[in-house]
């Protein structure tokens, strides 16, 4: 059996986060007069998905969408599978990241290099998508479903292909990865911080706009929604700029990645920061470096 539970009125969190081992998401089947499923995982979590929706009593085959807050492999590194199972679903991406469902070969090879060279071996292929199956989207689109409308909040930062979906019905906000993760029951969400194309100006303003959506719930796309939006929204600006503001004194300090993670470590201890996962530092800090030397092409870092 799939961890599947009813999240709200006509939403379905199908948790496949725990069944795949490695590079996952948690999936949302979001249902109205049509359905959209928000999240893939990567390929070897389809099966899973296609499970979890039969086992609400939802038909795969009538599956009108496929929606991915960006296309990192953990989100979107599944669709072309999924979307060779269920030839009538649209798969919706933001605009910038659509070209990489189309023709995947950068996606692969930015994912041997972070994964390891038999990525694929854990979590399945990376397989393309029709041109005419893909949907390209920016701010301020809208996917009906009938009786209820997906809004496409544009949300850069994590990634310039990141989008948030905003839900008419429950007023719920399915975050992507622009709030981090977090695990059920945890207090506070550790932020997502990657190469190469992280930008922390973007992030702010994404955060900013979250805000003013004054959203109900989060549907978090790693371990599942949360409620506590404005204080959840707060600790991910206060830690990505703390975090900034150290990783940048210490690269013009020339200091080494081991200082650097010492620097995030303490920083974290001293406030008495609790993550309920792995807080990965080094990711992090190559996160950040990449952007400030792409914001000062000056900055040198030796590492």
């Amino acid at each position: 059996m799939v961890p599947v539970s009813k999240v709200t009125d006509g939403t379905y969190m199908i948790d496949v986060q725990r069944g795949v081992p490695t590079m996952s998401v948690t999936a949302y089947l979001v249902m109205g007069h049509r359905a959209a499923l928000i999240e893939t995982g990567p390929s070897v979590a389809v099966p899973l998905l296609l499970e979890g929706m039969r086992q609400v009593g939802y038909d795969p085959t009538q599956l009108s969408y496929v929606v991915v807050t960006h296309v990192h492999v953990d989100h979107a590194g599944g669709v072309g599978t999924l979307a060779q199972a269920l030839p009538q679903a649209q798969v919706i991406v933001h605009r910038r990241g659509a070209r990489h469902l189309i023709d995947p070969s950068r996606l692969i090879e930015s994912t041997r290099q972070v994964q390891g060279e038999n990525f694929d071996e854990v979590s399945g292929p990376i397989l393309p998508v029709a041109e005419e199956r893909v949907s390209a989207v920016s701010g301020g689109d809208v996917i009906s479903l009938g009786e209820r409308d997906l809004r496409i909040v544009d949300a850069p930062g994590h990634a310039p292909h990141h989008i948030c979906i905003h839900d008419s019905r429950t007023n719920g906000l399915f975050s992507g990865d622009a709030l981090g993760i977090l695990d059920q029951g945890g207090e506070r969400p550790f932020p997502v911080v990657v190469p190469p194309s992280y930008d922390l100006e973007a992030h702010i303003d994404t955060l900013r706009r979250i805000r003013e959506l004054t959203p109900s719930v989060l549907f978090f796309s790693h371990f599942g929604p949360h409620h506590r939006v404005k204080r959840l929204v707060d600790m991910v600006e206060q830690d990505i700029e703390a975090y900034g503001r150290i990783v940048l004194e210490a690269v013009k300090d020339k200091a080494s990645l081991a200082e650097i993670e010492r620097g995030l470590e303490a920083h974290r201890s001293s406030l008495g920061i609790h993550y309920d996962v792995e807080a990965d530092f080094k990711q992090m800090i190559a996160g950040f470096i990449t952007y400030f030397k792409r914001t000062d092409p000056g900055l040198e870092w030796a590492g």
